[in-house]
């Protein structure tokens, strides 16, 4: 009938008769799988019912004839309509052997017929983890995550992974290339921060590119003003350049919203205001520094004294007046007391 039915090309009759000799023959478990290969063979080949063959093909893996039957599948696994689910069939059995080669060449077929972006991810993620724990191989497992990240920049333990691997190859310039490509398409602010800080850190300790470094920082606080680890260093490479113009306003910007001590505030407007009147020369800007200087502390003389020296110095006598009235008010030394009225006297005999 085997013959007949071939021969004739009767194949759901052959079907059921092989289907009747494979429940014949279960004590013999060479004999039932190798029938089960035959009936996935017709099921592939002449009915053209590859889910079928499959599932056939699947059952004969856990038995003598399991290279047979992986091969088939193998085969199978080729069209992108049946990769997933031969793939998993495949895989506990590769699993077992230890042949992560074959895990990495069905992982690879996943991907490439997968159409869903997270599948894709996870295709890489498993074949870079293969590489790196089965096969040693750090520079295509870091490749691997790369492609990961390519796809969906957005995933936190992808980039983390990359980063990871990074430091294990040091393929830091690749990683610095390739994360500035994709940070853009990060949707949510505060993940592109965190990622324009690690581009920054990338740039600066690794690269030896400062400039590259404050591009990504100055990226980093237009996402986040008040960020104080990316304002801390672009004045420190502010100081570093020697970009005194610059240096001033980051101090001065820091000091504006610094959730410091008084202070602190203090400390980076001293420093803006003594800068621009020692290095660049620019005393209309220093008594402005020195103005919100004085709303930090309003016991602090210091910035008075600084502001009467530049307003006599530029012969702004009003100005002037107003400051030494604001000192004589502070002050309860007699002898300074009579110093300053004196001083008022003199500078409002000149307006």
């Amino acid at each position: 009938l085997d013959e007949l039915y071939t021969r004739t090309e009767r194949w759901t009759e052959l079907v059921a008769l092989l289907e009747d000799q494979s429940s014949s023959c279960v004590e013999d478990p060479e004999r039932h799988a190798t029938m089960l290969l035959r009936l996935g063979a017709v099921h592939e080949e002449k009915i053209e019912d590859p889910g079928a063959a499959i599932a056939l093909y699947g059952r004969a893996l856990d038995s003598p004839v399991q290279e047979a039957a992986l091969g088939a599948l193998e085969r199978l696994a080729r069209d992108p309509d049946w990769a997933e689910q031969t793939a998993l069939l495949m895989e506990p059995c590769y699993t077992e052997r230890g042949d992560w080669r074959s895990l990495v060449r069905i992982s690879e077929m996943r991907e490439h017929n997968a159409v869903d972006v997270e599948a894709k991810v996870r295709c890489h993620r498993r074949i870079s983890r293969l590489y790196e724990q089965e096969g040693d191989d750090h520079d295509m497992a870091y490749e691997h995550m790369g492609l990961a990240v390519t796809l969906l920049p957005d995933s936190k333990a992808s980039v983390d992974e990359l980063l990871r691997l990074t430091d294990a190859t040091g393929h830091h310039e690749e990683t610095l290339g390739l994360l500035s490509g994709v940070v853009e398409e990060i949707l949510d602010p505060q993940r592109q921060a965190g990622l324009q800080r690690i581009l920054a850190k990338l740039a600066m300790d690794h690269v030896g590119d400062p400039e590259l470094a404050e591009r990504h920082l100055l990226e980093l606080i237009a996402l986040a003003p008040e960020d104080v680890e990316a304002t801390d260093g672009l004045i420190a490479l502010a100081r570093a350049n020697h970009e005194n113009e610059k240096l001033i306003e980051l101090l001065r910007n820091k000091a504006s919203w610094a959730m410091d001590t008084p202070e602190d505030k203090r400390a980076l407007l001293k420093e803006a205001a003594e800068m621009a009147t020692t290095v660049v020369n620019d005393n209309a800007r220093a008594i402005d520094i020195y103005e919100e200087m004085r709303l930090v502390d309003p016991t602090d003389v210091e910035p008075l004294d600084a502001l009467a020296r530049l307003y006599e110095e530029t012969g702004a006598w009003e100005s002037l007046v107003e400051i030494l009235r604001d000192k004589l008010e502070r002050t309860e030394d007699l002898d300074t007391r009579k110093w300053v009225a004196a001083e008022m006297a003199h500078t409002q005999s000149k307006r």
